[in-house]
Parts: C-alpha cells; sequence; structure tokens
C-alpha cells in the first residue's frame, strides 16, 4: 500500500480494516456485512476524520 500522507499538504490518519474466515464461514455474505457496517460507522461519526473511506 503507497503511503498516501507523503502526497497529503497535511498528516491524514491511514486506517485499514482486514478480516479472516474459515472456510465453513466463506460464501455467507459475513465479510461483506463486516465492510458495510464498518464504512457506515466511519462516515455516520468521522471521528477519525477520514479523508476518504
Amino acid at each position: 500500500m503507497p503511503d498516501t500522507q507523503q502526497h497529503h499538504p497535511r498528516p491524514v490518519p491511514v486506517v485499514q480494516h482486514g478480516y479472516w474466515l474459515s472456510k465453513d464461514q466463506t460464501g455467507k455474505g459475513l465479510a461483506t456485512e463486516a465492510v458495510r457496517a464498518a464504512v457506515a460507522y466511519a462516515y455516520a461519526y468521522n471521528e477519525l476524520k477520514l479523508h476518504r473511506v
């Protein structure tokens, strides 16, 4: 992942989201649901003052 902070006029928080699922849990939409909830939270509360999600 490129360091986006060096190209922005002021420091920008960089946040990464990751997850792991066992094979028997794949294909159930769990990761999709988790990412949707994380993005909704990021936009709703924006406590981290993210430039983009």
